[in-house]
């Protein structure tokens, strides 16, 4: 397999060397199922970046001349060509942006190993859709070597494009994993969702400090709260205030209308929260809607010679050393459990009761 690009070619290098793969495949008549060089050697023998040699074969992926399987590589042809497991047993994820979505995005990657662990052991294959998801997934459910299994999408797609996916395909069933949204309940009946339990998460780490330092003052710092998964987490702080027989008091809840933004936007947004909680109320513990705001929270307390006598906590854990770093506590979303339940759910009609399953996340406590 060789390459020539044409440097003056108004067309780019990868569309060049996607279409030169794709010819190639064609002239020496490829079988379906055998695979391509991996992205490295192409490369080299391109002359290219490994970026554009990941873009040329992304593009074969999407028009439908090759198809990937997650950590063994990319093969020649349709879906539903042969080279599986013995099983021949297969789910697909439909990734409409891209398949860099799942492997440049922190939170969809923990999501995705959590995926392609159980999936292995299921002797499960897991296939990468970013092209004509009908035509690729009718391919599969009209084979005969296949037992299709179901679709797995993330948040991020809008949920009339999630609805329209399972009323083209309604007899299978789609695991949806991610962020909550309110209208997901209304979602047709083949789509299931498994996400983070935020009120819990949130519930367990203010009762905890009730429970373990007898802490009358304790405050909550959050993001938009127009946001599920922050408005979920405020009202498992206030409940569990409420069952302690504590006072709800306004001034100890500290929100922003900001969604987030940067990492360092958070962290800065964090400090500036604090000053103003620090101002009207005299808390004993601080907890935050995330990690970043907790380190924000922290570095302002330490300013103000305050960081070893208010005990602070954040949530997700997406980025671990960041709680491990500041010495702070949190909670930790189970990430991996979550996308692991999302195969159980396809592989298993009796965990198919519940439209939606909420995943406990784990408090992580440092004193």
């Amino acid at each position: 397999m060789k390459f020539t690009l044409e440097k003056a070619s108004p067309t780019p290098f990868y569309l060049q060397l996607a279409e030169q793969i794709g010819t190639f495949i064609e002239t020496e008549n490829m079988a379906e199922g055998t695979p391509l060089p991996n992205i490295k050697e192409i490369s080299l023998r391109a002359a290219v970046s490994v970026e554009t040699a990941y873009k040329a074969v992304n593009e074969l992926v999407k028009s439908g001349k090759c198809f990937r399987r997650p950590k063994k590589g990319t093969y020649v042809g349709n879906i539903a060509a042969g080279n599986f497991s013995c099983t021949h047993t297969v789910c697909a994820i439909y990734c409409p942006d891209g398949i860099e979505l799942l492997e440049q995005n922190t939170f969809n990657a923990k999501l995705y190993k959590g995926i392609t662990d159980q999936a292995r052991a299921e002797k499960m294959d897991v296939l990468l859709v970013t092209g004509n998801l009908e035509n690729r997934i009718n391919s599969c459910i009209n084979s005969n070597d296949i037992d299709f299994k179901g679709i797995l999408t993330f948040s991020g797609y809008a949920i009339d494009e999630i609805s329209s996916l399972a009323e083209r395909f309604p007899a299978l069933p789609i695991a949806h994993l991610g962020l909550y949204d309110d209208d997901f309940p209304e979602l047709p009946e083949n789509i299931y969702g498994i996400f983070n339990d935020n009120y819990s998460g949130a519930y367990q780490m203010t009762e905890h400090f009730i429970e373990t330092g007898n802490h009358k003052q304790i405050a909550f710092v959050l993001l938009d709260m127009e946001c599920n998964n922050y408005r979920d987490r405020l009202e498992g702080y206030k409940d569990a205030l409420k069952n302690a027989k504590y006072a709800i008091c306004p001034e100890l809840i500290v929100s922003h209308p900001s969604s987030g933004g940067s990492a360092q936007r958070q962290v800065m947004l964090g400090m500036e929260m604090a000053e103003q909680l620090m101002d009207t109320a005299k808390p004993t513990v601080i907890i935050t809607a995330n990690d970043y705001l907790a380190k924000g929270v922290l570095e302002y307390l330490n300013s103000i010679e305050l960081g070893d006598k208010i005990k602070v906590a954040g949530f997700d854990s997406l980025f671990p050393e960041i709680s491990k770093e500041q010495h702070f506590s949190t909670v930790k979303v189970q990430y991996e459990k979550i996308g692991s339940t999302a195969i159980k759910i396809l592989m298993n009609k009796n965990l198919r009761k519940r439209k939606i399953i909420k995943i406990n996340p784990q408090m992580i406590i440092r004193n």
